[in-house]
């Protein structure tokens, strides 16, 4: 994933999958099924302003403050905390017996299943961010897979990297043995006990439909309604997969307020496309309100997600209610 460190005001968009492609027929993926109906997920994300310095404080004021600043009254449901919730050392992502990433205590002393507790109280949904495969530490320490009888060292494929951009050294999982599969239901059991309504998997590519595979079974087979979001800059030419295998997946880097991303290809844009010339045609030097519109309009031809990172805590950089709905 490109990521901008502009620190300007930001929204993140997942495509839903459903606006781009047909549900999948027979021989290929089930449809998604992760996430309850109703409207598209909308909420905030801790990556646009908290960026590598999450906290539980942060992210509980954060989730206080979407009801006083009008964000659930505008339908956003969501509060996400991205990446560098986890500890890591010189060999990656640290992990629990299972090989399951831990949280970093200094910043979440009380584990993360607290932190969605509190959010939870608030009426609010719990969103957590991951990347795909095993991590070095596991295959490292050779932790157990859950459930089975296997090892870390047994599933992971050492001479393939895995994307991370925060800690790093994470491999791939040779899904041709089942104890691949344990593992990742493994890491959706705790993510349910945990009590997270959202897992947005990172540094997806089409080279990670495995992963997506996977994980996609593992949320279902908790029986917790989860949404599974895949980031980002996904090949529209594989947007039938997508759809069939998670409820939201990205087709361009973070959005941050500085005017549309070009739509290249992909069959069913047309709309898309004319759509995010008009608005473009609107522009004004007036402010970041009118250039995040573009990215407002995209998203509502698509029916899609949309998760802003503008701090409702944080009078300086609160969002306006009416803009954002």
């Amino acid at each position: 994933m490109s990521r901008s460190w502009t620190a300007a005001a930001a929204g993140l968009l997942a495509v839903l999958g459903i606006a781009l492609a047909a549900t999948a027929g027979p021989g290929q993926d089930e449809p998604a099924q992760h996430a309850t109906g109703g409207p598209p997920p909308m909420g905030w994300s801790s990556w646009s302003f908290l960026r590598e310095h999450p906290t539980a404080a942060g992210i509980e004021a954060q989730a206080r403050a979407m009801k006083s600043s009008g964000l659930v009254a505008a339908g956003y449901r969501y509060v996400n905390l991205d990446d560098f919730w986890m500890a890591c050392n010189r060999y990656g992502p640290e992990v629990d017996a299972y090989g399951r990433w831990i949280p970093d205590r200094a910043t979440f002393p009380d584990g993360i299943a607290a932190v969605a507790r509190q959010v939870h109280a608030e009426g609010l949904k719990f969103g957590i961010y991951l990347t795909p495969g095993i991590a070095e530490n596991a295959v490292r320490e050779n932790t157990k897979i859950s459930g089975t009888s296997r090892t870390a060292a047994q599933i992971a494929v050492t001479s393939v990297p895995e994307t991370n951009y925060n800690c790093g050294h994470m491999y791939a999982i040779d899904y041709a043995t089942p104890a691949g599969q344990d593992y990742i239901d493994g890491w959706a059991d705790e993510l349910a006990s945990w009590g997270v309504d959202y897992v947005k998997l990172d540094g997806v590519g089409s080279w990670d439909v495995p992963d997506v595979r996977a994980w996609s079974a593992a949320l279902r087979q908790t029986g917790r309604p989860m949404v599974l979001e895949l980031s980002n800059s996904l090949a529209i030419s594989r947007a039938a997969q997508w759809s069939a295998l998670a409820d939201g997946w990205r087709t361009g880097a973070d959005q941050l307020g500085r005017g549309p991303h070009p739509v290249r290809r992909g069959g069913g844009l047309a709309a898309l496309r004319r759509s995010a010339r008009l608005e473009r045609r609107g522009l004004t030097r007036a402010g970041q309100r009118d250039r995040r519109r573009p990215h407002r309009a995209r998203a509502a031809v698509h029916d899609g997600p949309v998760v802003t990172g503008r701090l409702p805590a944080d009078p300086r950089h609160r969002p306006d209610p009416a803009e954002c709905r």
